[in-house]
């Protein structure tokens, strides 16, 4: 929870909006403000991933429970992978939604 605080006043905004971390944080937002203006196979997909880390959470727990190395990382790779895939959609769900929106939005 500090770190939510803390985050956006240590790290200064992106001027530059092109990179692929930039648009996936754009989709991201899209996808939690604008979730009904997102073609369907980006929420399949987006739901699908999330699903997909929960495992990796489990283990990941289970290994800091545990205190088992191996576990542990098993379990960070199994949430780190999907999220980060997910990020990947949102970067073209976002870019799909710019291309459904060009003409409401002028020149982006």
């Amino acid at each position: 929870m500090a770190w939510n605080w803390l985050n956006p006043r240590v790290i200064a905004p992106q001027v530059d909006l092109e990179n692929w971390a930039s648009r996936g944080v754009l989709g991201e937002r899209v996808w939690i403000h604008k979730r009904g203006e997102i073609r369907p196979h980006h929420k399949t997909w987006a739901l699908g991933l999330t699903a997909l880390s929960v495992p990796g959470v489990i283990a990941l727990a289970y290994g800091l429970w545990r205190y088992d190395l191996a576990w542990t990382l098993f379990g960070m790779a199994m949430t780190v992978l999907p999220k980060v895939w997910f990020v990947d959609r949102m970067v073209w769900a976002y870019q799909d939604w710019l291309q459904d929106h060009k003409k409401e939005l002028g020149d982006v």
